[in-house]
């Protein structure tokens, strides 16, 4: 057996008759050839190239809540809220949002900005990993690490704003690693360590020790500490990174061949914050997120259908990146197929392989496999997150467990590469070729993401079933205004037999027909979403909203208590509510209905302008001029409110300052009927009759129906 070579991925075997092994240098990295900020900049200036277009890219899906439209992020108040009050921002991680509050503070809606904090993060990820892999002493660690850093698979953890969460959870959980790792250094003394081989890169230059000469590890406690508090740090980003004390008691499994009681002990407070973050993000997802109001139960046969593939697919991205997509087709699942099944065994049999022949191929292919595995747990299925209503499977879910088919391929590579003597440059070329090839297909891909339109372009071109990327892209149609391209895509998503989010098609679709000014079109598309979903609280509002518009406040008013019973949070709904019931002559009720709109929304002008109408009606004229005056303050272009704030005025005596109120809407919209009839009262009273028939006559124009204003005679 002396006489045989074979490659070992476990520990390093020195001489022959003799089981030496190398005393770590604090935590047992080899010197290196150039500074570790050498290597920094390097790895910066690669991720910048590739990542450029990103850079130069907008806000996409899902940004406009984490940013745009999150008010969380514009004062002191809301840095609390981010915090301290779940169900305040789209997911709890207040760390993210504490990140995305601080630049709004800087750069506000500036995209650019928070890319280039997104870029930069997924550097330090990348540089602290290398930092890892030397620890380690894995063979072609420079090149895992770069490949790392330019797998295009990575382009939607990166050039996607939103998902802060994966490259700031990221860092942490590698800086959390790192100072684990010196806080307990590896006991290079142990009985198993000298039995297995050893992988090591060419460059470490070995202290050799004696056969007994045997190190004990000193545990130092600060980085323990650092080590907690960086893991705390990486839960508040992304819950997904409590895998990481499992992968540290794996990764000590690996290089010495056992799990040490200090270890497990001192991994316990990790497991234990971990799953209490889990609980509250599961929490979330269902109450918030919105998990429970759509259908993912799936049978336990189904969810192992699901994670075997899962595997087989995210390894099959990293070996082959090609097509990358925004959504992947949806697999149809079918727990009587036995081709469906050949996944999840498959990915059995492999890891049952592995554990088998350890001895023979060591404990680095295991190790490989099982972190992959492990660390993609939380996204195989077995749990209901909301993505899973569209597609199994994301890129940006394999970010963390990528690393360890990348680390486990670039080291053997390395190995081979070493092994052959007359390839001496072969490494420096195969790492140059890899990253100039990963780093032009992320570069490419990094276009996809540049705004909404080309995001969902890309994604209906490699995937024309995704109608959830044709209801997006009907969605940014409209907001731009073009409501044929909107109709056009919403018709279409309708008319594909798996049309996951049909409701939402309906509604949206309706909407644009709302926005065409065809009531009863939308209110039969919104009448078909209801079917299909009684419990959909944006319908039932909006319908509410139309019903009233075309006169059918009675029929409007059941429709505005379903959306606010089934979503009490939502200020609009309540609003619409407040504004059907004064037309109903309850004006009570309705200033209540205004009253929860505002709380829940204090910076709504329509809540505030209703709210001023109901007083109004109350004949509390002193608190419906305020609540006008709040109106403006919010929108000073809210014409309406100047001219019921005038109408108050005017019924008070205070003519003149209706006058200036009637001018300024008057200026701002010329042909304001309701404007041009109040001003015609006030001329018609001081007898100005030829200025009064000329308002009149503008207002009848618009509303035949007015009466003559008393002083014009009838005429």
């Amino acid at each position: 057996m002396a006489g045989k070579k074979r490659m070992n991925l476990g520990l390093r075997r020195t001489k022959a008759g003799g089981n030496e092994l190398t005393p770590r240098r604090s935590a047992g990295a080899p010197p290196l050839r150039f500074p570790a900020l050498l290597m920094g900049l390097a790895i910066l200036t690669f991720v910048v190239m590739a990542y450029a277009r990103a850079i130069g890219g907008g806000f996409i899906w899902d940004d406009d809540s984490y940013i745009l439209k999150n008010e969380t992020l514009n004062s002191a108040a809301g840095l609390w809220r981010i915090w301290f009050e779940i169900g305040a921002t789209p997911q709890y991680y207040p760390l993210v949002f504490t990140t995305f509050w601080v630049e709004n503070q800087v750069w506000g809606h500036w995209s650019h900005g928070y890319h280039v904090v997104n870029v930069l993060l997924h550097a330090a990820t990348t540089w602290m990993l290398w930092r890892i892999l030397r620890e380690l002493q894995v063979p072609g660690a420079v090149a895992a690490a770069l490949v790392f850093a330019l797998h295009p698979v990575h382009v939607e953890s990166v050039a996607w704003i939103t998902e802060r969460k994966n490259v700031l959870s990221g860092f942490f959980y590698m800086l959390a690693a790192w100072c684990f790792m010196r806080y307990s250094p590896f006991d290079a003394g142990s009985e198993s360590a000298a039995r297995i081989p050893e992988l090591r890169s060419d460059d470490a230059r070995a202290d050799r020790s004696s056969e007994g000469d045997r190190q004990v590890p000193v545990p130092n406690w600060t980085y323990y500490l650092f080590s907690l508090a960086c893991f705390v740090f990486a839960l508040l980003s992304k819950t997904v990174t409590a895998t990481l004390p499992a992968a540290l008691l794996l990764v000590y499994w690996w290089k010495t061949g056992r799990i040490v009681r200090r270890n497990v002990i001192a991994v316990l407070p990790m497991f234990a914050l971990g799953a209490a973050a889990g609980r509250v993000t599961a929490w979330v997802e269902t109450h918030h997120v919105g998990t429970k109001f759509i259908d993912l139960d799936f049978s336990a046969a189904q969810r192992v259908l699901i994670a075997g593939r899962a595997v087989w697919f995210y390894l099959g991205k990293l070996l082959c990146p090609h097509p990358l997509t925004f959504i992947y087709p949806r697999w149809q699942l079918d727990a009587t197929s036995a081709l469906q099944w050949m996944f999840p065994i498959a990915a059995v049999l492999l890891v049952g392989f592995l554990v088998f022949f350890v001895r023979r191929a060591g404990r680095g292919p295991l190790t490989a496999a099982l972190f992959f595995g492990g660390t993609l747990f939380p996204a195989l299925g077995f749990v209901s997150v909301f993505p899973m209503r569209y597609s199994f499977v994301a890129d940006h879910f394999q970010y963390l467990a990528s690393i360890g088919p990348i680390a486990f391929i670039c080291a053997g590579l390395a190995l081979l590469i070493r092994r052959s003597k007359s390839l001496p440059m072969a490494g420096v070329a195969a790492t140059g070729l890899a990253c100039l090839v990963l780093g032009l297909l992320t570069f490419r891909q990094c276009g996809a993401y540049h705004d909404l339109v080309t995001l969902w372009v890309d994604t209906l071109k490699k995937n024309p079933d995704a109608t959830m990327a044709r209801n997006n892209l009907g969605a940014e149609y409209q907001r731009q205004g073009k409501l044929d391209d909107a109709i056009a895509c919403y018709s279409e998503a309708l008319s594909h037999p798996d049309c996951y989010d049909r409701p939402d098609v309906l509604s949206n679709l309706a909407k644009a027909w709302t926005l065409k000014g065809d009531y009863p079109r939308a209110i039969d598309y919104y009448a078909q979403a209801l079917a299909l979903r009684p419990d959909f609280p944006k319908a039932q509002s909006n319908i509410g909203a139309i019903l009233q518009r075309v006169g059918r406040s009675r029929e409007a008013e059941p429709h505005l208590r379903a959306s606010v019973e089934s979503n009490p949070s939502n200020p609009f709904a309540w609003n619409n509510l407040g504004s059907v019931l004064l037309e109903l002559g309850r004006a009570q009720e309705a200033l209540d209905c205004q009253k929860k709109a505002t709380e829940l929304r204090p910076d709504l002008p329509d809540a505030h302008y209703n709210m001023g109408n109901a007083l109004f009606r109350l004949r509390r004229p002193d608190e419906a001029v305020a609540a006008f005056g709040e109106t403006l303050r919010l929108d000073p272009k809210y014409v309406d409110a100047l001219v019921n704030r005038a109408n108050v005025f005017l019924q008070g005596g205070q003519i003149e300052r209706a006058r200036q109120d009637l001018n300024e809407a008057i200026r701002m919209q010329p042909d304001h009927a309701i404007g041009h009839y109040h001003l015609a009262s006030i001329l018609a009273r001081e007898g100005r009759r030829d200025e009064a028939q000329r308002h009149f006559a503008i207002a009848k124009r618009a509303r035949p129906d007015l009466p003559a204003p008393a002083g014009l005679n009838g005429s």
